[in-house]
Parts: C-alpha cells; structure tokens; sequence
C-alpha cells in the first residue's frame, strides 16, 4: 500500500456557512392627508390632460363618423303636441277645464295606435 505524503492529506468536508437572512426593507412613509383643494386642484389636471390627450390623437387618428340627425319628436313619441298641452292646463287649471285637452289627447293616441297595428 503506497503511502501518502503529509502534501496530499485529504482535508475533511465542511459546509459553507449559511449567508444570513434578508432584512425586509422599511415600510414607506404614509401618504399625507389630501385637502379637498388638493383633490380638486388634481380631477382639474387629470381632466385637462385626457381632453389634451384625446385631441392630440384625434389629430393624427381622425374618424370618419358621421352626426346622424335626430328624428323629429313625432316620430319617437306620439301626440307630443297635445301631451303638452294637457299638461299644461293640468298645471295651470283644474281637471274639469282639462277635459277637452284630454279628449284631444285621446283621440290622438287612438289614431295613432291604429296606425301602427295597421302597418
């Protein structure tokens, strides 16, 4: 069995020391109250930088949509002309002086009704 020289002794194994936990950073400072003014002074800002914003893309992003005209009044809702002036006399006069606006009225929304169920 050769020998071993005392320069190649086997040198026992030994763990490298575990490095130490890390430290969780401080917590930040909280926040200030907010004054109402400040708030306001901030929706104000907020505000004026999206409308900013939105012009500025629409600048280079134009759309093509096009304003559809509204419908005249008839057209969504029956009778309006003499709604309102049921209406007005209701608010201005009792029932019994109302009673030929409403008889008017009424006459319209039957004309009206038959129309459509014509259609």
């Amino acid at each position: 069995m050769p020998r071993q020289s005392p320069s190649t002794k086997s040198v026992p194994y030994k763990p490298s020391p575990v490095p130490p936990a890390k430290v969780a950073p401080p917590l930040p400072a909280p926040y200030p109250q907010m004054s109402i003014g400040q708030s306001i002074k901030d929706g104000i800002g907020l505000g004026i930088g999206s409308s900013l914003g939105h012009r500025i893309v629409g600048a280079f992003f134009p759309t093509n949509s096009t304003v559809m005209p509204s419908p005249p009044p008839e057209k969504l809702e029956p009778c309006v002309h003499e709604r309102r002036i049921f209406e007005n006399c209701l608010l201005n006069e009792s029932e019994v002086f109302c009673y030929q606006q409403q008889t008017n009225l009424s006459a319209c929304l039957k004309s009206h009704a038959n129309s459509t169920e014509t259609k």
